[in-house]
Parts: C-alpha cells; sequence; structure tokens
C-alpha cells in the first residue's frame, strides 16, 4: 500500500532521522543491549583458546599419554624448509661457458706438424725433427714411429677422419675433470662467451673419457696397434678442455631460486596425535612440538576478537531494513533476546561438540577429529521459521552459521554445511500442521544432509577414511535436530511468548477452554469464525501467507463477544435487539469494547503476540457506519471519532487477510439469490471499501494478492452457499432449497455495504425493521406493512440491479450492460424501479463514500 516519506526541503528523504525515529519510538534499547552482549560474549568464545596446554617432553622421552592437538594450526618447519633449499640448490644445474680456442689450437698444431714431416732433405734435419717431436710430446718417437707419421696413410686417417670427430666432440663441451659434476645432479648449463645458453646436458664428458673414445675411435679405422698408438699419442697431447666451470654464476642461480622457495608450512589437525603414549621423542617431532608450545601461549588475539564482533554486528544489522533499504521493520527487545537466545545455545553447543572431539580422538583410533562437527544440529534450529518472518530468519541463520563454524575450527565448507541445513530444516517444516508431520520429515532432512555433507568433505580433501566418522555423526546431528525441533519450541514460549507453529496447533484444538466458551455463549459468533478461519486459510495459502496463524487468528479474533454477545445480531435468536433500548453512542461503545475484552482474554490465555495483535487489529479504526448514521439521523451531538474502533490498523498480511474475511463474510448474508457472479460482485466490492477507507495502507499487499484473495472468498462463499434440490413435499419451502440467505435484517445490508460488520451491527430502528422470527399469534392483514415490504422489495431488487453494473465495470468490460440486459440476467428484479430513484440512490451512495477516514 501507499506509504508517506519524510522528505527534508531539497526534497531528499532523511535515512537517519527514519532511524534515529525508529529506535526512540520502538523503545528496544533492552533488547539491543542483551543482544550486543551476547554478540561479544560469543566473539570471545569462539576466539579464546580453551585447550589446556601440552607438556613439552626433551628427544629421548618416552611419553606416557597421547600428545595430541587441542586446536588446529599450522607452522613453519624450519629444518624442513633448510632441507627444501638445500636440495633446490643441489638440483640447480652446474653453469659452465663454452670456449672454442682448443679446437683452434688443436687443428693447427696438427696441421703445422705434418707440414714440417712432409719435408725431404738432410737425414740430420729429419733426426733433428724427430728429437723435436718427440720432446713436445713428452714421450721418445721411434724412427719407425716417425716414418709412419710422415706416411701418407697417416695424415689421411688423421687429418680426414679424426680430427673432425675430435672437434665435434670439443665443440659439444669437454671438461677437464669430471669428478666436479658429482655435487651438480642438475647438470650442466653451457653458455657462449656472451653468456647465452647455447645448450642444457645432463652428462658432460672430460679429458680422459675422450680419450678413451678417441682410442676406440682410432681403432675403427687402423687395425695396426703402431698406428693406433701413435695417433693417441699425438692427438691425445694436443686434448684441452672446452668447458670452464662458472661457479659464481652456479651460486647466484641457487641463491635466486632459493627465493623463490616458499617455506614448508605443515598443517596439524585438531584432535591429530603428535607423540602416541610410550613412544620415544624423536628430534624430528620437536618442531611440531614446539609449534604447539608457542600456539599455546596466545589463548586470546584481540585482531581476531574484533573482527568477528564487526561481522556481526553487521550482518544483525539485516535485522532492522527491509529488503529495499527502506524505512525500518517491527522488531522489539523480545524478538532480540529471542535471536541472541537461539545463537548462544547452538554456539555453546558447537563448542562443546568441538572440546568433546577432542577427547574421543585421542581415546579413539577409529574416529577423526573433526567430523564431530556434522553431529551439531543446527537443522534443528528451524523452530527460529515459526518466531521470526522468513528474512529475519534467513540472517539469524547467516548469524548461526558463523558462529558456529568459528566455534567449530571450521572453514567455508562447513559455514555453507551449516547455513543451507537451516534453511532446508525450515523449509520442510514451516508447513507441518501436527506433530507428526514433523517427524515425517526426518527422512527427508537426513536425504537433504547427506549431499551437502558430501560437498563438504570433498571441498576440504575428501579423504576416505573420514567417511567412517563423518557419517554416523552426521546421522546423529539430524536425530538431535527433529529432538532439538520438539524441545525448544516450549522453551521459546515460556521465556520469550511467542506463538510457535506448536502452539498454534495446540490453539487449534477445538476443546480449547475459550473456543467452548464462544460456541456455547455465543453459537452465531463461532459459526462465523469458523467460516472466517476457512476462508483466511484459503486465502492465506494462495499469496503464500501463515494460512496457519491466519487459521487460528480467525477462530480467536472474536472472543471478546463472549461478554456481550446479545449485543450481536448472530446471537440474537430471539428477536429481541438490547440497542432498541441505549443511545447509539452507547451501542457504538459496546461494540467496540468486544476488541478490547478479546485482546484481554487473549492476553490471559496466554495465546502469543501474533493472535493478540489480529484481535486488536482485525477492524482496524474502521467507523461503525451504521449506528453513527442513527445518531446523525436522529440530531445526536456526536463525533465521528467516538464511533470508530480504536485500531490500529492491520500491521500484517495475516491480520489483514482476517479482516476482509470477517467483513465479507459478515456482510455476504445480506445477499439475495447469491449467485456465484452476485457473490464474486460482493467481495470485489467489500475489498474495495475496505481499500478506500485507508485500512490496508500499513499492509504490502500487491492487487495481485488481493485478487487471489478474492478468488478464495468468493471459491468458500460459493461452496456456503450451493443450491440443493427441493425435497417432495417441501415445494416452495426456501430454507428447504437453499435459495435463500440466512434469516437477516434487510436494514443491515446497508450498514454492511459502508463497511460496518454485519455479524456485530444491530439492525434497524423499530419502526422499519422486520420480525426475525414469524411471530406466535395468527397473521393480520396490514395494508401499510403489505406497502413497506413491496418498498423494501423494488429497494433490493434496484440494489442486485446495480451489482451487475459493478460486476461488470469491476471485470473491466467495455460496455455498460443496458437495464433490459440486468433484468434478463436477473428475473427477480423485473418489478424494477424508475431511473430517478436510481440515480438518488447512488448520490446518497457518492455522499457516504465522500465521508472522511476514520483516524
Amino acid at each position: 500500500m501507499t506509504k508517506i516519506k519524510t522528505a527534508l526541503p531539497g526534497g531528499r528523504s532523511s535515512s537517519l532521522s527514519r532511524i534515529t525515529d525508529f529506535f526512540r519510538r520502538s523503545r528496544i534499547w533492552t533488547g539491543l543491549l542483551g543482544l550486543g552482549l551476547t554478540l561479544t560474549a560469543l566473539s570471545f568464545l569462539c576466539t579464546y583458546e580453551w585447550g589446556k596446554t601440552q607438556h613439552i617432553y626433551e628427544p629421548g622421552d618416552i611419553a606416557d599419554a597421547d600428545i595430541a592437538s587441542p586446536i588446529a594450526f599450522s607452522f613453519n618447519d624450519e629444518s624442513a624448509t633448510e632441507a627444501k633449499r638445500a636440495e633446490v640448490r643441489k638440483a640447480q644445474p652446474l653453469v659452465c661457458v663454452l670456449n672454442t680456442e682448443p679446437i683452434t689450437r688443436l687443428r693447427g698444431k696438427i696441421e703445422g706438424l705434418f707440414a714440417n714431416t712432409g719435408i725431404t732433405g738432410d737425414p740430420n734435419q729429419l733426426e733433428n725433427m724427430r728429437q723435436a717431436i718427440s720432446e713436445e710430446l713428452g714421450e721418445e718417437l721411434s724412427v719407425r714411429m716417425f716414418n709412419t707419421l710422415r706416411g701418407q696413410a697417416t695424415q689421411t686417417l688423421i687429418l680426414g677422419n679424426l680430427l673432425p670427430w675430435i672437434e665435434h666432440r670439443l665443440a659439444e663441451g669437454i671438461v677437464a675433470n669430471g669428478s666436479i659434476l658429482a655435487d651438480y645432479p642438475g647438470g650442466v648449463v653451457i653458455q657462449n662467451a656472451d653468456r647465452q645458453i647455447v645448450a642444457s646436458r645432463s652428462v658432460v664428458s672430460d679429458i680422459a673419457e675422450l680419450r678413451a673414445d678417441l682410442k676406440t675411435h682410432a681403432q675403427q679405422f687402423s687395425s695396426s696397434k703402431l698406428t693406433t698408438s701413435l695417433v693417441l699419442a699425438l692427438l691425445g697431447n694436443y686434448l684441452a678442455p672446452t668447458l670452464t666451470p662458472d661457479f659464481e654464476s652456479t651460486a647466484k642461480n641457487a641463491d635466486e631460486a632459493v627465493k623463490t622457495l616458499r617455506p614448508v608450512i605443515l598443517q596439524i589437525m585438531a584432535g591429530e596425535v603428535i607423540v602416541r603414549q610410550g613412544e620415544r621423542v624423536r628430534p624430528e617431532h620437536m618442531p611440531t612440538l614446539l609449534a604447539l608450545w608457542s600456539t599455546e601461549q596466545v589463548k586470546f588475539n584481540a585482531v581476531r576478537f574484533l573482527g568477528i564482533l564487526l561481522g556481526a554486528v553487521i550482518l544483525c544489522g539485516g535485522l532492522f531494513f527491509t529488503p529495499n533499504g527502506g524505512t525500518m521493520t517491527k522488531i522489539d527487545s523480545k524478538d532480540l533476546l529471542c535471536i541472541g537466545f537461539i545463537v548462544t545455545f547452538f554456539t555453546v553447543l558447537a563448542k562443546a561438540f568441538s572440546l568433546l572431539g577432542v577427547t574421543v580422538a585421542a581415546s579413539s583410533g577409529s574416529f577423526t577429529q573433526g567430523a564431530q562437527v556434522f553431529a551439531v544440529p543446527v537443522a534443528g534450529a528451524t523452530l527460529m521459521i515459526i518466531a521470526f518472518s522468513s528474512r529475519r530468519y534467513f540472517i539469524t541463520s547467516m548469524l548461526l552459521a558463523m558462529f558456529c563454524t568459528l566455534a567449530g575450527k571450521g572453514q567455508l565448507p562447513l559455514f555453507i554445511f551449516y547455513f543451507l541445513s537451516a534453511l532446508f530444516g525450515s523449509w520442510i517444516t514451516h508447513k507441518a500442521q501436527s506433530r507428526k508431520d514433523v517427524v515425517k520429515t526426518l527422512p527427508a532432512l537426513l536425504c537433504a544432509l547427506i549431499p551437502l555433507w558430501l560437498a563438504a568433505t570433498m571441498a576440504q580433501g575428501g579423504e576416505a577414511g573420514r567417511v567412517y566418522s563423518e557419517f554416523p555423526a552426521l546421522m546423529l546431528g539430524g536425530f538431535l535436530s527433529l529432538l532439538l525441533t520438539f524441545a525448544l519450541p516450549p522453551l521459546i514460549e515460556i521465556l520469550f511468548g511467542f506463538t510457535t507453529r506448536f502452539s498454534l496447533m495446540d490453539l487449534m484444538n477445538q476443546e480449547h477452554p475459550v473456543l467452548r466458551q464462544l460456541m456455547f455463549d455465543a453459537p452465531g459468533t463461532y459459526h462465523h469464525c469458523l467460516i472466517v478461519g476457512n476462508m483466511a486459510e484459503l486465502a492465506a495459502k494462495a499469496i503464500d501467507a501463515n494460512s496457519l496463524l491466519c487459521k487460528v487468528g480467525a477462530l480467536y479474533h472474536d472472543i471478546g463477544k463472549i461478554d456481550k454477545p446479545q449485543y450481536f445480531i448472530e446471537n440474537q435468536f430471539r428477536g429481541e435487539n438490547p440497542h432498541d433500548k441505549i443511545s447509539p453512542t452507547m451501542s457504538a461503545l459496546v461494540l467496540t469494547s468486544h476488541v478490547k475484552y478479546g485482546v484481554e482474554l487473549a492476553a490471559q490465555a496466554r495465546m502469543g503476540r501474533e493472535i493478540i495483535d489480529i484481535i486488536r487489529e482485525h477492524h482496524g479504526n474502521s467507523l461503525i457506519q451504521y449506528f453513527y448514521q442513527k445518531a446523525l439521523a436522529a440530531d445526536i451531538p456526536a463525533q465521528r471519532s467516538d464511533f470508530c474502533y480504536e485500531g490500529p490498523r492491520p500491521s500484517t498480511i495475516e491480520s489483514a487477510i482476517i479482516m476482509l474475511a470477517d467483513v465479507v463474510e459478515a456482510s455476504s448474508r445480506t445477499l439475495d439469490n447469491p449467485t456465484p457472479s452476485r457473490i464474486r460482485t460482493h467481495v470485489q466490492r467489500m475489498i474495495r471499501a475496505v481499500l478506500a477507507d485507508g485500512q490496508m495502507n500499513n499492509v504490502d499487499m500487491t492487487f495481485k494478492n488481493l485478487e487471489q484473495v478474492e478468488d478464495s472468498f468468493t471459491l468458500i462463499l460459493t461452496g456456503m452457499f450451493h443450491k440443493r434440490i427441493e425435497y417432495p413435499g417441501k415445494q416452495g419451502n426456501k430454507a428447504a432449497t437453499g435459495n435463500a440467505p440466512a434469516a437477516t435484517a434487510p436494514d443491515s445490508a446497508p450498514a454492511a455495504e459502508n463497511g460496518a460488520e454485519d455479524g456485530q451491527t444491530p439492525p434497524a430502528p423499530p419502526k422499519t425493521q422486520l420480525p426475525l422470527r414469524l411471530p406466535a399469534q395468527p397473521m393480520i392483514f396490514d395494508p401499510e406493512a403489505e406497502k413497506q415490504v413491496r418498498r423494501q422489495k423494488e429497494q433490493e431488487q434496484s440494489r442486485l440491479r446495480d451489482d451487475d453494473y459493478h460486476a461488470a465495470k469491476w471485470l473491466g468490460l467495455e460496455d455498460r450492460p443496458d437495464e433490459t440486459t440486468l433484468l434478463n440476467k436477473n428475473p427477480a428484479s423485473s418489478d424494477g424501479v424508475n431511473g430517478g430513484e436510481a440515480k438518488k440512490r447512488e448520490q446518497q451512495e457518492a455522499d457516504k463514500k465522500k465521508l472522511p477516514p476514520c483516524g
């Protein structure tokens, strides 16, 4: 409905002023203080480490008990990190610089030698050359070997085959001594003179390996041992390494690799056994034990505490705002204290399960520490859905999941498990109409918890061994959730006075003392409440409101009539009307008092705030039209506010539905020949009257919701006024055929049309009132009475004709049906009235609608 917003001079609404006004008017400071203290205590509970300090053993000591970590923590293992750094350094390849000068020098030496040996001349000159070559080779070169060297075959073998092979091997890289590569399992990186990497070798040969390979290669081309020995003596003397190790660059590369290395972080789970009982403490245990001791010294982390508290406060801010961020919703101290109680209860339960899991894991080898978190019955918090709206329950579930996750030392997967399990638990139980229905939800709850648990477990690593301890814990959590669903609601009702779903189920019992008293003292009102309850329940289901609350609220909305039932027309079975003996002002006071007495009676019976609000709001601040007009006609000084209910107007959808059902049902008894089309038209007209009076301004209902409510009301009323066959011998009996409505004073119809409650409005003054029952004495023909009956019949027929017109207008028909068509559709209106009287009556109705709204 339309809501008026206070605007600043600049045209923009002041959000700060709305928030300030809300807290000043709502008087929820007690609840805010209690919730704040609760959040502070829970933040401290989730931050403080409650585990006992472990005894630190020396290496070589024997553990007298299992040394297990009570908490989950991680630490930097320095020894493992240093070992990893050494491995990285060792894995770095040796950097070597390739030098091609030995290759050039080798070829120059060989070619120069062969150029000198090829000359001929004095033998003394040849002998001197042999001595020079022997000195250069470092061994005596015999005359035979010298002559072989001078031979063409030897020179061809060396220059054509062996020298190119040696040059290729030297170009690949040859080190002086291969033993230096033993400390570098990562191989060798070969760089040129410009420090560019040209090759990478896992294995590199040295000079000794090259000489051995040269011997094998020379034997393949020559079978002469003399030639082979000469080649090895000659070429082996000129071989030199082409790779020079660069140890400085190698160390620099190792340092850069170590810098990029992350330290080794060991993750210790809560309950993980570090040293078993009777086992000797080894040096490799000491880093973990020292880290555990240092971790336990920090019992309280102030920064973490402030972070948790700030997050909880921000999350609780959603309890005070509507989804569109506009004005604040109705909430009081009781709501905030209840939220604090629920969150505290489950958080303490989660903390207790966490501490218990450490003990169980230490004493049982088959139980995996961390499995106990799935046994926390967060799904049992579905009792919140019966105390709060879905939006507040959503926020409370997030708050609950956050604290339970922190208390159980869990991570994001566990938070999602808690949050979704709570939401699903509420979804399958919020429509339960009995405790048996709640029990039937257990299989569905367990089937939903299994995939949620699988998702959380796989997100945390998915170890197969965890299944054997986590699955039984999950099943235990499901059964505990069911038990808490039954155990906690009575406690919530006692402590905070909430009307839970279970208390609503108890109030539906027809043997309830208040309902029995209503049935015996005001049977007409009791029947009216039953019909209104059916109408409200069907309408609430149509628009997805709380149907159970609507039905129970409708059953008790008129219990205040128990005080003076004879002053309400539905209970006047003897034809006597007490209002004939009192003034209109007093009559209005009697009618409005039934709301006050109903509120008192509901409070005494501890029916809860929701039912009390419905009783207080089901009339809003509407005007008692009949007695107000009667006072004006009698020239009695009367203020309009004296004939209005005190209200307030409906503030919830359920209260608004009951108001509409009450008005529609009471006024429907004035219908003559209630066909389905006339019933629908009547329902639409009454709902429009309530809207025009402003009674729905505080309720967020759309026009689509109103159409669904109209359809539901029409369905119930059509079934109530259904036709019956005429039994033999009963022809002409209207009561038997069911075509006539319940006996109601004709003059009460205008009151109902003006928005007054038909079931509570007394009949018209005596001079125009018809008897409700046939008199006991014989009937005497009275011409004046006959004219009065005829006049009233003509007025009713004219009203029915206008009903068809309003129906066409409501349904959006393009053309207004003419008078002939309406008469054909309603044969009972064939007598009709002239156009002047119809226009006069329409003008009177328009004047009544111009009256200013009450309140």
